[in-house]
């Protein structure tokens, strides 16, 4: 009997239906490419930057850079990390010109990073400032190259609600 009181048609409820009829988000295809510009422009600027330093602290310790998995592996990860940094940049920033806010996401990429060495091999207090710093440098850098993208076109601005 309580069969028969209550009947709910889910023919119409289909998984895909429904996600595409919320369309609240502005992720588009077009904005999806447009992030993995950022992120591409972001991961090359930041692994150049890696290297470059890793060049330079073997050059003032005497010791020569081999081309090893570790440095492969090294270099594979600060490109990843500038990678998420560009995609999280240009999505933070929009048409922002907060200075706050760009250096928020610089420091927050640079902490994390530089701050994640500490739980697998604690070193000194100056080592750990130079591994921030180094952090910080990168994804300044990065930041940096994104803003000269977006500004001359070459990134498309995230187009907030509204825009």
């Amino acid at each position: 009997m309580l069969q028969n009181q209550m009947k709910i048609d889910f023919r119409g409820y289909h998984i895909l239906k429904l996600s595409q009829s919320h369309r609240s988000s502005n992720f588009s295809p077009a904005e999806r490419i447009q992030s993995l510009v950022a992120g591409i422009w972001a991961g090359v600027s930041v692994g150049t930057i890696a290297l470059m330093m890793e060049l330079t602290v073997s050059g003032i310790l005497g010791e020569g850079l081999t081309l090893d998995v570790h440095l492969i592996v090294k270099g594979a990860i600060a490109i990843i990390s500038g990678f998420l940094f560009g995609v999280t940049y240009r999505y933070t920033v929009r048409r922002d010109n907060n200075p706050q806010l760009k250096l928020g996401v610089v420091f927050a990429f640079g902490l994390v990073r530089g701050l994640a060495i500490w739980d697998i091999a604690p070193q000194p207090l100056a080592q750990m400032a130079l591994w921030v710093g180094e952090n910080l440098v990168m994804f300044a850098v990065g930041g940096i190259m994104v803003e000269i993208g977006m500004r001359r076109g070459w990134i498309k601005y995230f187009s907030s609600e509204g825009e």
